[in-house]
């Protein structure tokens, strides 16, 4: 049988089945996402995150011409980097999640 004979509900049985198998093969493995996708995730602008990462405060991978990230990473960096020098203030004191933990809590949010 070659692949032009598939009826339509043979194709999508096949699509299934890669994707199920790309699924198993990339579990476990670090998600890179670019500039936009970070930015959502974190709940941050874009020109913050081109700035951060122009500052060398958020890690990232060139890939020829693409910059991506490792959303995990970028948080850890992140806090680390605010740990250093942010105190606490009334708006992210002890009763009050700091922007880190607002932006972990986003990432773990489900997407719709």
């Amino acid at each position: 049988m070659s692949i032009t004979n598939l009826m339509p509900a043979d194709m999508e049985r096949l699509a299934e089945l890669v994707a199920e198998k790309l699924d198993e093969r990339l579990a476990g493995r670090p998600r890179l996402c670019d500039r936009v996708e970070l930015a959502k995730q974190l709940g941050i602008g874009v020109a913050t995150v081109e700035r951060r990462t122009k500052e060398g405060l958020i890690p990232h991978l060139k890939v020829g011409r693409r910059v991506l990230y490792s959303a995990p990473d970028v948080i850890a960096a992140l806090e680390a980097a605010s740990e250093k020098k942010e105190p606490a203030t009334e708006e992210s004191g002890p009763d009050q999640p700091s922007a880190m933990e607002r932006a972990r809590r986003r990432m773990a949010t489900p997407r719709q």
